[in-house]
């Protein structure tokens, strides 16, 4: 969908509202592992990009309600293991006209332990893990708007730093750095300059 001229924004408040109410109740589903709200979220042929880290891997798209789900198991695996993300978006920014639509939204994410108290069992507290963009279409289907499209640009987080200059050592991949530096994971880093 190209940018749409002003003059041709032609979504009503509650269209707009509407598609507000979508992307929260994404997160929702996909925070509570409902499956069934995060597929009906989407349109059949819905395509999920994520974006890969600058100069990194690509990961492949999600196509389908049925590749979709698969983001909720890979969530639910982690809440298994221990933990539990919650999403939140905001400045959210929506245009469209007649029964298409896209939006951009900033989102954090705040990853929390299994346990209230965290100091007892030295597990790290509830923290912002990451954090980003999301670029959204959207067609009204049978009244009701859905994803076609949800692409996410993560931002970039820290990056570990080499261990004799203590220069950030880029986006490459952990495999690489491991096989450039191997690592010791004793080692004290340098202090930063």
């Amino acid at each position: 969908m190209n940018t749409i001229a002003l003059s041709q924004n032609t979504l009503t408040a509650d269209d707009r509202d509407q598609i507000r109410q979508l992307i929260a109740l994404y997160s929702a589903a996909l925070d509570s592992f409902d499956i069934d709200t995060f597929s009906d979220c989407f349109s059949e042929d819905a395509v999920f990009e994520p974006f890969g880290p600058p100069g990194g891997p690509l990961p492949t798209p999600r196509r389908g309600r049925g590749e979709l789900a698969d983001i909720v198991h890979s969530f639910r695996a982690s809440a298994d293991a221990g933990w539990s993300v919650r999403h939140m978006t905001y400045n959210i920014l929506v245009e469209g006209a007649g029964d298409e639509a896209r939006a951009t939204c900033d989102y954090l994410a705040v990853r929390a332990t299994s346990t209230v108290f965290p100091a007892v069992t030295n597990e790290r507290p509830a923290h912002i893990f990451a954090s980003g963009k999301y670029f959204d279409e959207f067609r009204r289907l049978e009244g009701d708007w859905k994803f076609t499209v949800r692409r996410i640009r993560n931002d970039p987080q820290p990056h570990p730093y080499d261990r004799w200059t203590g220069e950030a050592l880029g986006t490459r991949t952990a495999t690489a750095r491991n096989a450039d530096l191997e690592l010791n994971a004793n080692e004290t880093p340098p202090p930063k300059r």
